[in-house]
């Protein structure tokens, strides 16, 4: 699933930064052979998710880049892009999501600022707070951009996940 993910990440992003706890080095195996997916480990992911989030953080080099969840496979591509093209129509927006049907969902578009923001908080924090602080300390915007794409809020944690939706289209 993760590899689905990772493949489908790079036909629009220049680089991955795959970060990786528990079995982190099959992982690191996984994808020791693609040029452009960094993988770190992230020593502290019995923390929590965000810990992870702040592990990818460090790294960021591009003005703009995206958060996504490797149990994510049904994001479809052209999400990425419409994201994408959203990035600098307004200077004063940081901060790009997808909304399906209400529900906040993945991936997210982040200017480079925000990446400062993450990684000053608590590894107890989330991305809600990340989202709350950046924009009232920057007074900079969040586009909610309205979807028809399931896959933006699907993710598959247990078996039964990945057997509730098969209309959702990876495409």
């Amino acid at each position: 699933m993760i590899q689905h993910v990772v493949d489908k990440s790079l036909r629009v992003c220049e680089r991955v930064i795959l970060v990786s706890g528990y079995r982190g080095e099959e992982l690191e195996e996984l994808f020791s052979t693609y040029k452009k997916v960094e993988c770190i480990r992230n020593e502290e992911y019995k923390r929590g998710m965000f810990s992870s989030i702040q592990t990818g953080a460090a790294l960021v080099k591009t003005p703009w880049f995206f958060i996504t969840l490797g149990d994510m496979p049904a994001i479809p591509v052209t999400i990425f892009t419409r994201l994408a093209e959203e990035a600098d129509r307004d200077k004063r927006t940081d901060i790009i999501r997808p909304i399906y049907r209400g529900k906040p969902g993945h991936p997210v578009l982040l200017r480079r600022s925000v990446a400062a923001t993450i990684r000053e908080q608590s590894y107890e924090a989330d991305m809600r707070t990340v989202f709350s602080v950046h924009s009232q300390k920057f007074q900079r915007r969040i586009l909610n951009l309205d979807v028809d794409a399931a896959g933006c809020v699907y993710d598959i944690d247990t078996d039964s996940d990945l057997n509730a939706d098969p209309k959702v289209s990876g495409e």
